[in-house]
């Protein structure tokens, strides 16, 4: 290695760019390239290709060479150096700004974030080595909520306002018998029916403050459910109740099982769906709904049958929405997967956004 090539190599190896050192060499930077090549090649070479070129009196690598021995000749070839190809990246790139991180300032004050909660079942037991799915209890519904709203969180916009409803059967039993209060059929329950309210009231409490920190103004609406005919009331008071004084939480009280909201040229209607066929609910829907020609974008929900189905009707599109609790002994063999979603609407062009988790 000459001393200019060790010059160059210790000027790179402190990180100074191959123009700088050509700068202070006074050298062109194609001279500086081949002074780094040829003394990053020495640096690394073959303790026997440098043995040659200093038995030929030369600083140059040779590109091939023989080596004698008492016995025999080998014929060797310095392998090729790839050296110089990174050290043009390097300079390709050294020149490029960081990135600085700038805020963000969210405006979605034209948004509506609807949260479809139907078939929560809360106070359901369900046991996985009996039913083949996940299990169940008190615990688990209030964890499985929390966790599937971090997760929706990540993908949704903040800000506008958020219209949370709770589409019957939130509740899995509707008093101390725990039977379903028309067919009596048996439920299997976790605990009590004081435990199982107070604890529901607790965990909903929970996802309307959660969502009060993420939109301008949180409007909640509670409907009846085939397995919470009476108690859906209890959990609606209470909610009342509690935000009483707060201008920008609204518990809508009422004692009809349809739910009907205007969002600019959007129509957000809800209803368990245990009452009526999806085309029959949706006639009735246009002959009731006061804003219908008001507006273009009509979307319609409903839970009780635990799986996703939608159709699209003249004017208006019905989706029957998966339910958020797995199946308890009854129904392990009918349904389907679990989810909670929430569907983002812009007042003028409707359904923007809709985002799921699967609730594993």
């Amino acid at each position: 290695m000459t001393p200019e090539q060790k010059q160059a190599l210790d000027l790179r190896n402190a990180g100074i760019s191959r123009a700088d050192i050509a700068k202070q060499m006074g050298k062109s930077e194609s001279a500086v390239k081949s002074l780094l090549e040829r003394a990053r090649a020495w640096d690394k070479a073959d303790p026997a290709a440098k043995q040659a070129a200093n038995a030929a009196g030369s600083n140059v690598l040779p590109h091939s060479f023989w080596v004698k021995t008492d016995s025999h000749s080998i014929y060797y070839k310095t392998p090729a150096q790839d050296e110089a190809v990174q050290d043009w990246w390097v300079d390709a790139f050294k020149d490029i700004p960081a990135y600085e991180p700038q805020p963000v300032d969210v405006q979605a004050s034209n948004l509506l974030s609807v949260y479809p909660v139907f078939d929560l079942h809360h106070g359901m037991l369900a046991w996985s080595d009996e039913t083949g799915h996940q299990d169940y209890d008190l615990d688990l519904a209030a964890s499985d909520l929390r966790n599937a709203m971090a997760r929706l969180d990540k993908m949704t916009p903040v800000g506008g306002e958020a219209l949370l409803i709770l589409g019957g059967d939130t509740l899995h039993i509707n008093d101390q018998t725990n039977a379903t209060p028309q067919s009596k059929h048996q439920l299997d329950a976790d605990g009590r029916y004081y435990k199982v309210l107070d604890t529901a009231i607790k965990s909903i409490a929970w996802l309307i403050e959660h969502l009060a920190h993420r939109h301008d103004k949180v409007k909640v609406r509670v409907l009846r459910g085939n397995h919470d005919i009476e108690s859906h009331l209890a959990l609606s008071f209470a909610l009342a109740e509690r935000y009483r004084d707060i201008s920008r939480i609204v518990i809508e009280k009422t004692p009809h099982d349809l739910f009907l909201h205007k969002h600019g040229q959007c129509m957000i209607a809800a209803h368990h769906g245990d009452k009526s066929p999806p085309q029959r609910l949706a006639m009735m829907i246009a002959d009731v709904c006061t804003f219908w020609s008001e507006t273009r974008h009509r979307h319609i929900l409903t839970g009780h049958i635990h799986h996703d189905s939608a159709k699209d009707f003249p004017g208006v599109k019905w989706q029957s929405l998966r339910a958020f609790c797995p199946p308890d002994a009854y129904g392990a063999g009918f349904s389907s997967r679990r989810a909670l979603r929430v569907m983002v609407f812009d007042d003028k062009k409707g359904l923007v956004l809709t985002a799921e988790d699967g609730v594993e």
